[in-house]
């Protein structure tokens, strides 16, 4: 195996270690937190519990779609697909409150 072949790897491995780690530090942080959240949020701890739960589910099928529009369309465009439907989000939040995500 040639040295750059081998560093590449490692890098990737590095790479992928940490944000394995990053997305588990950001859902940990969630759980331990949940109290303070859904007194916050005026709900109760089951509907927040939910709400992860239900997030965590979409994701793989979220990662298949947007899979297979890179794979049909390039990154490029599905990325900039993701980053509409990320900012119309942010936008709502912004304009009408953290309420207007809770219906």
């Amino acid at each position: 195996m040639a040295a750059d072949s081998r560093a590449n790897g490692r890098n990737a491995l590095i790479a992928g270690f940490t944000g394995w780690t990053l997305d588990a530090f950001d859902f940990f942080i969630l759980t331990f937190t949940l109290g303070a959240i859904a007194k916050d949020f005026g709900r109760s701890i089951p509907a927040i519990v939910l709400t992860l739960t239900a997030t965590l589910a979409m994701r793989p099928i979220g990662a298949f779609i947007f899979g297979l529009m890179a794979d049909r369309y390039g990154w490029l465009r599905a990325m900039r697909v993701f980053s509409f439907f990320a900012c119309s989000t942010e936008s709502r939040l912004a304009a009408s409150g953290a309420s207007a995500l809770l219906w």
